[in-house]
């Protein structure tokens, strides 16, 4: 069984899922097969490729694994009481990225 996802050379990384705030997270590689170097706090950018806000998962492999704080809305932590006691894991409204269409 390999990979969830393959990669090929010099191209952006597939789509790996749907974060719970609906953003899209793509594998390691951004635009042109390389690693992004401008990902934000919560592991996120634009890019040439994809012009709206994206999540990648980590390029090498270490913890966090994929992303760090939700950028996208996520309102009452969806039903979760857990996840809203955790201190900047969620962007209040006046912060977070409303996903694509």
């Amino acid at each position: 069984m390999g990979c969830a996802y393959t990669d090929t050379a010099g191209k952006h990384s597939p789509l790996y899922g749907i974060m719970l705030d609906s953003i899209p997270i793509y594998g390691a590689y951004g635009d042109n097969g390389v690693a992004p170097a401008d990902l934000d706090e919560c592991g996120g950018h634009t890019d040439a490729t994809y012009s709206f806000y994206h999540y990648h998962v980590t390029a090498n492999l270490a913890p966090p694994y994929v992303i760090r704080c939700f950028r996208g809305c996520v309102f009452n932590a969806n039903g979760n009481p857990s996840m809203s006691s955790i201190s900047g894991l969620i962007k209040t409204d006046a912060t977070c990225v409303k996903a694509a269409k």
